[in-house]
């Protein structure tokens, strides 16, 4: 394990178990863990690491629902406000990655998107098709 996937793991267990952290913070934060998982992984084996984009949004959805609690259910201020402040954010990093970061990265991270967002989302069909 590199030292950018330890410290995002790390990242990510400090804004789980904070109280005081920001509704969606540990969602956003498992995000990049992800990511810095998969690009540690693409950076020694690019073709087997394509090969195991679908694991992040397995992962992801492991995630929710493990986590769920944090943005499920749907219709309350602060399950709804957690869930738009993580996916936000998801989209937020395709944006950047789209504009020129890097192509395949903002694949991997529409997968952590894919593994994220609630079934029939608007937000997360604008961030997929580019609208967000």
């Amino acid at each position: 394990m590199t030292e950018a996937v330890r410290r995002a793991y790390r990242e990510f267990e400090r804004a789980r178990n904070d109280p005081k952290s920001v509704a969606g913070m540990a969602a956003s934060h498992y995000g990049a863990y992800l990511m810095a998982r998969q690009r540690a992984l693409h950076a020694i084996m690019p073709t087997y690491a394509q090969s195991k984009v679908a694991d992040m949004t397995r992962a992801m959805k492991e995630y929710v629902a493990w986590q769920g609690s944090d943005v499920y259910p749907a219709g309350y201020v602060e399950t709804d406000t957690a869930y738009n402040n993580a996916l936000g954010s998801f989209g937020d990093t395709v944006i950047y990655l789209r504009d020129g970061a890097s192509t395949h990265e903002a694949e991997w991270m529409l997968a952590v998107v894919d593994g994220f967002a609630r079934e029939g989302c608007p937000m997360a069909k604008a961030i997929r098709s580019g609208a967000y």
